[in-house]
Order: C-alpha cells, then structure tokens, then sequence
C-alpha cells in the first residue's frame, strides 16, 4: 500500500493525545446519482473510492478526528485524508489563519503564531498572480472583512455552534461629515463600480485602483489629502477607491480634514447569523445522498488534481474537511470535481463545497506527542504561498 508523505513540523509545544492505532473501515454513505449534465469528455468515469478502502483513525484532539487512506482505481492511488470536528465542543475554537490579505505565507508559518493549533488547512481560491488576496468573503467575529453588495456563497459557523452555509453580501456606508455613501466593496480583490474601502487587514501591498478611479486617504478617523498618488492602506485609516462617475465625485469633493466613518454589516439569507465564516466554490453535495455530474474538467496541467472541500453532516454539528493528494509523475493522483461529490456523498456529508485546490491543498494536524505534521504530498512539490489558512485550537 502505498502510503500518504508525511513531513514533521517543528512546533513549540507539544500535545498529547491518543492514536487510534487500529485499521478501521469507514463506512461508507448510500448514494443515488442527479441528473447528469454535459460532461466533457476528459472526464474521467465515476468511481467508488471508500467502500474497500481501510482508513487510519487518529484521535487528533477532543472532539477532532483524522482518517486517512489510499484508494486503488484504473489510473493508480488516491490519498485520502478525512478530518472531522464536533462543533459544538466548547474547549474547540476556529481561527484565521493570515497576516494580511494581500501577504502570501506558507500555511506552516501561518499556522507559527498559534501554539494552541491541533489542525490546520487552506482556505478558498485567490488572486495567486496578482494581489495575493482572497477572492471569497471573509467574516470574522460577525463583521465582513473581504465582501461586496454581490452575493456569494460562504461555509461559517453560528452563535449556536453549528456549521452553516450560506449566501451573503455587504451592507456598508461611508460617512463623511454630514454627507454619506453606500458602500459596494471591502478589500476585495478587485474592486466593483461603486465606493470600495481598503482597511489595515489588506496590509501593506499596493491595493489595485483601475486606471481612472478616485483614490483618497484617510487615516485617524479624518481625509489626509484631497489628492493622493498613494496606493497603500496608511496605518491606523482606510484608503477609499470610487469608480463610476457618481462614486468619483462624490469621494473627490471631500476637502481635507473631513472626518469618516466606515460603517459594514452581513446580510445574508440566512435567519441565524454566522460568525465566522470563508468563501467557497462550487457545491458538490446540495443533499444527502445525491452524487452531482457534468462539472466541468481541466484538461492542463491534470484534470485529476489535488483538492480541498467543506461540508458538514448531522445537522451542522459536524464539520468535514477532505483533502485527496496528487503526485505528479508518480501513480498518485487527485479527483476530478464529479469524483469529488461522488466521495463527499459516500463520506456521508449532507452539504459540501470546493474549497480550493491543486498545490494550495494542505492539512495539518498534531498527532500523538508531536508537533504539527504536514499530511498529505503538496502538489507543487513544496507548500505553496496563500494569505488564508484555517485554523482549529484546543483551549
């Protein structure tokens, strides 16, 4: 059996915990197939992949478990690592993982500044030849860190410790003086028609104003300048980018020393309000037990990558991390996004999403008496930069 690469990461403190030492069966979910849509043909078939499969059980922490596979099909082997939390334990917290949105980190050293970690795994897509930002939203601590007005998808948690997914989209004004506008954007990747703001999470990386946009500073609360040529988010203000006529001028007329106020809240079409909470991709489970088809496939550079889904089963109380590995030049290779639902199905996840993919899909977990390993193979070979990990603590 050909067995995941594990590489040991150095930590300053030490857990212990049980390992279920034991080879144990997952079992593995009834599934019925929807209705296929057009799939191309480089589409590899459907496959069963858990049933057969003999999974490592790892007690990783209270309340935190990690199963890990190999999968034998027509093509070679598939890692499977399938990390499961209870929620609701209460001595369990999930965490951020980022310096600053635009600065990209391996997720060891984004993981580095949090000693109480027992996991750790990359979040959703990015900008990775750009800004290095996030494209998704991010919530945290209820308010939106990356959002717009357009909705989007995100997985987060509630007040009532339950997993949730959700659309949602930014509700924000910008006050200045007497005066005031709405809000279309906060630190998002690139910034809609409309009054956008850039706070200190963005960090110090240029922030990408279109050609022709207004750009002004403020910083302690106050306008610096009617004009600026500056494109960095000053310490302790905002910057503000307006594009569209109407936005332009109104950020334009503000004179100097007009004191501003930046007001941001969630919408969502959820009643029950997430407080933490990351952009996703495509949802690969909508319902229990039913595999989905005729996602698309990319041809170059595999159309078996790596990747990483979200999901949850039984109600929300529990959380489902997958990470399947890829190995290029060697019989280990990753799922195509059909395959993917089809495994989210049989791991008996009830919703489940893509949550990044190829050389971004990581996990780490702090196994018995030893730091935070790296569990599966990175497909690039090394781990890849990101600005966002996500981050579970034992208290």
């Amino acid at each position: 059996m050909v067995r995941p690469a594990v590489q040991r990461i150095v930590s300053r403190t030490s857990v212990v915990v049980a390992l279920g030492a034991a080879a144990l069966a997952l079992p593995a979910a009834p599934a019925t197939v929807a209705a296929p849509a057009h799939q191309s043909s480089f589409c590899p078939g459907a496959e069963s992949l858990v049933p057969g499969t003999t999974f490592h059980h790892h007690r990783v922490a209270p309340g935190v478990t990690l199963a890990e596979g190999t999968a034998h099909d027509s093509r070679g082997v598939v890692g499977i690592h399938v990390l499961r939390v209870a929620v609701a334990n209460r001595k369990l917290r999930f965490t951020p993982l980022f310096h600053s949105l635009a600065e990209l980190s391996p997720l060891t050293r984004l993981a580095a500044r949090h000693r109480h970690l027992v996991a750790a795994v990359n979040t959703g897509f990015y900008d990775m030849f750009g800004t290095g930002a996030p494209y998704g939203p991010l919530i945290v601590d209820g308010r939106p860190v990356v959002m717009s007005t357009t909705g989007a998808t995100v997985v987060g948690f509630t007040e009532q410790r339950r997993v949730a997914d959700a659309q949602v989209w930014l509700r924000g004004t910008v006050r200045a003086g007497p005066d005031h506008h709405s809000l279309a954007a906060i630190n998002e990747v690139r910034p809609p028609s409309g009054l956008s703001v850039y706070t200190r999470a963005w960090g110090s990386e240029p922030i990408p104003a279109p050609r022709g946009a207004a750009v002004r500073v403020a910083q302690a609360g106050r306008i610096r300048s009617v004009r600026s040529a500056s494109r960095q988010v000053p310490r302790h203000g905002e910057l503000f980018v307006a594009q569209g006529a109407s936005a332009r001028a109104w950020l334009s007329a503000l004179p100097a020393g007009t004191p501003t106020r930046v007001v941001t809240q969630v919408e969502s079409n959820q009643a029950v309000p997430l407080v933490q909470a990351y952009g996703v991709g495509s949802e690969w489970v909508g319902q229990a037990g039913v595999v989905q088809h005729g996602f698309t496939c990319r041809v170059h550079p595999t159309s078996q990558p790596a990747r990483t889904a979200i999901g949850y089963d039984d109600g929300g109380r529990q959380l489902v991390i997958v990470v399947v590995a890829d190995h290029p030049g060697t019989s280990s290779h990753g799922l195509d996004a059909d395959q993917m639902s089809g495994l989210l199905v049989q791991l008996g996840v009830s919703r489940g999403y893509a949550w990044d993919g190829s050389g971004s899909s990581e996990l780490l977990a702090r196994m018995s008496g030893t730091g935070l390993s790296l569990r599966n193979y990175p497909a690039d070979g090394r781990e890849r930069p990101m600005p966002l990990g996500f981050g579970i603590e034992t208290s």
